[in-house]
């Protein structure tokens, strides 16, 4: 099992393949020289297998928890079936993009990190898709 979206999608080291490292050494770091950096930025699962991945930066701490007693106790941990927009819905958020015209990912995201982003009148980011908790060798 793979925990956050570091390992599962590789977080935001995977910005490197949109612009490459150089761009980002020299501002970072004050002796770029001394960093030694991959060329690629890679998930886990690209190394070694994986059977489950649980996605979302940060993880959330009660889904984390739900998962790991499930295993313990030698059960498969449910799916995230459902979607963002129905956990703010039961949170009574309102709709950032309906009301704020902030666009958000929520419709398509799998729920799993308490809406955080629109809590906090954000757009949902999407951290957590593709789906937040499947078997790999499910995916097609």
């Amino acid at each position: 099992m793979v925990v956050g979206a570091c390992a599962t999608a590789d977080g935001i080291r995977a910005l490197r393949g949109v612009d490459g490292v150089d761009g980002f050494e020299s501002i970072v770091y004050a002796s770029p020289g001394l960093i030694r950096s991959l060329d690629t930025a890679t998930s886990v699962s690209e190394h070694v297998r994986v059977d489950l991945e649980l996605r979302g930066c940060p993880v959330d701490r009660e889904r984390l928890r739900g998962v790991l007693s499930a295993l313990l106790a030698g059960h498969e941990p449910d799916p995230l079936d459902e979607r963002v927009c129905v956990d703010c819905k039961l949170r009574g958020l309102t709709c950032t993009a309906a009301t704020d015209g902030v666009p958000c990912l929520g419709p398509v995201t799998h729920v799993g990190c308490g809406a955080l982003c629109p809590t906090r009148r954000c757009g949902c980011s999407d951290p957590l898709s593709p789906p937040a908790l499947i078997p790999l060798p499910e995916r097609s």
